[in-house]
């Protein structure tokens, strides 16, 4: 095993035989590597089995007569990334898969498939596969597979077509197919629709500091932590993410903490509804709703878009008069008093979610292996946390101290369950993010600028949102101020895709309850 990201640069290169400028360091814990695809397989293969590496993400870069695929991968024990590079001839885009390496890139490649016509070619001795690969059942399979979620609800004839945007001829939602036996669901296969990455095609058109109102409207419950992932990404190619006023830094992980437990809470209040206890579900809707007057402190007046930009934020609430410092410590307290009685110390006493003990155990390894993030993956048992393995801001600086939480039946339960405890670390942070902002010299504007991006240059970014890591890259086009390629992979994405592999069998009518366990946003998973 890898102890460190300099002794695994060492052995990629004298492994593959790989020069310096295909092995090279872009930061203490990202390693960047490019290669021939036969040679990249080899180094694939060999990341996957030998270092626990996984597949979070998959981009292909579409310039002007060439084409790039990058596969991004994190090693959580060593706390790295690897973003393996492979150059696709334009002519006829063929490039061998990698879903017999890594299961989970048969989503991301059949959307590089269907938006930009990439020809995915089987490993020879890997032939007998391909049909496991293709993804959805055909009907001549003769397998009875039933749409779990049925899309003909929406007449696709009459959406608005156009290639790469949104195309009639592609699957426009997302839903999952089962395979059942009389009543227990034996199998289930998931199918990605795309609508929603019409939104990111229009980001792509805009210039950067346009930005924040598309990529806040891409996905309206994730729009702090998107911002924050894309800003970073930003930042990293102008590299000035290390130049961020820390005023600015602490002001943006608020508000992801603060986005952290509104979701958290509004999954627990579906959860109180499915369970059959409505009265406390009420309750916690008006204690929910308490954080709405805070949450709008943080939106810019004259364009009422949220005030995280990339460089920083675009208004100190505090300078500004908006809200003031005590204010935000009342408002968490109250808060934080009326949850505790109406629903943390009820499912701390047990019974809330009895019904759902032992439904859709997903093992810790499986958890792992097939790609699940966030509190699903840490229901299992596995302590993976960007903002602990992957960390920026105050996150890294070490003045932050919480608590990882994780669970250990990986039930359905425990999925519910561990959401209850993010709300309570998240509080923790949110005090100690308060008292540093009092400590920190108020700025009006706590914002660098990014000044125009070079073509070419490259961003990644990792946060780790309620529902686990969000992903963001981006590439500077040769237009100034523009961004050539804008990459959004939401956690719901991979969680999602990640139930065919990990759920076994389980009661046709129980299925629903293990689908909604991982907490998915149906718009972020056609991202």
């Amino acid at each position: 095993m890898i102890h460190s990201m300099q002794e695994l640069k060492a052995v990629l290169g004298e492994r593959f035989d790989l020069g310096v400028k295909n092995v090279q360091s872009i930061s203490d814990d990202e390693l960047v590597v490019s290669g021939r695809d036969d040679k990249m397989l080899e180094l694939l293969d060999y990341l996957s089995s030998d270092c626990d590496a996984r597949l979070v993400a998959q981009v292909v870069n579409d310039g002007e007569g060439s084409m790039e695929l990058i596969d991004i991968l994190f090693m959580n024990h060593l706390r790295s990334r690897v973003y393996v590079k492979v150059d696709i001839d334009a002519r006829d885009k063929k490039v061998t898969t990698i879903a017999d390496i890594f299961p989970t890139a048969k989503w991301v490649e059949k959307y590089q498939s269907q938006f930009l016509a990439i020809d995915f070619q089987p490993r020879p001795v890997h032939q007998k596969d391909q049909k496991d690969v293709e993804g959805t059942p055909s009907p001549d399979e003769g397998i009875p597979w039933v749409p779990f979620q049925a899309d003909d609800i929406v007449d696709k004839a009459r959406m608005p077509g156009g290639p790469g945007i949104f195309d009639p001829k592609l699957d426009l939602f997302s839903y999952t197919w089962v395979k059942t036996d009389k009543t227990v669901v034996s199998a289930n296969r998931c199918q990605l629709g795309h609508y929603h990455r019409g939104m990111i095609k229009y980001a792509e058109s805009l210039a950067v500091p346009d930005l924040p109102p598309a990529i806040a409207r891409t996905c309206w419950r994730d729009k702090w932590h998107a911002l924050a992932a894309v800003s970073v990404a930003v930042e990293r190619a102008a590299g000035v993410d290390a130049k961020i006023p820390h005023h600015a830094a602490y002001w943006r992980a608020l508000c992801c903490e603060l986005e952290r437990v509104r979701n958290h809470h509004e999954f627990l209040i579906s959860w109180l509804h499915l369970a059959g206890h409505i009265e406390i579900a009420k309750r916690n809707v008006s204690i929910l709703r308490s954080l709405d007057a805070l949450e709008r402190h943080f939106f810019d007046d004259a364009t009422d878009t949220p005030f995280l930009v990339p460089g920083g934020i675009t208004h100190d609430p505090v300078a500004t008069g908006k809200v003031s410092r005590p204010t935000i410590e009342e408002a968490l307290r109250s808060y934080e008093e009326a949850i505790a009685g109406s629903l943390l110390d009820p499912i701390e006493a047990g019974g809330l979610f009895d019904a759902f003990d032992g439904v859709g155990r997903i093992r810790r390894d499986a958890a792992i292996k097939a790609g699940m993030t966030g509190p699903a993956l840490r229901a299992s048992g596995v302590p993976y946390d960007a903002r602990t393995d992957f960390p920026q801001g105050p996150y890294k600086q070490g003045l932050l101290r919480w608590d990882t939480c994780t669970g250990i039946a990986g039930d359905v339960r425990a999925r519910i369950e561990i959401h209850a405890h993010e709300i309570v670390q998240s509080l923790r942070i949110m005090y100690q993010l308060n008292a540093l902002l009092a400590e920190t010299p108020v700025a009006e504007a706590s914002r660098v600028d990014v000044g125009g991006l070079a073509a070419g240059v490259e961003g990644f970014a990792v946060v780790e949102s309620a529902r686990g890591e969000l992903h963001a890259y981006v590439k500077a086009s040769k237009e100034a101020g523009k961004l050539h390629t804008l990459r959004i992979v939401p956690p719901s994405f991979q969680n999602y895709t990640a139930l065919e592999r990990a759920v076994g069998s389980v009661a046709i009518r129980k299925m629903p309850y293990v689908v909604h366990s991982i907490n998915p946003c149906w718009a972020c998973i056609d991202q």
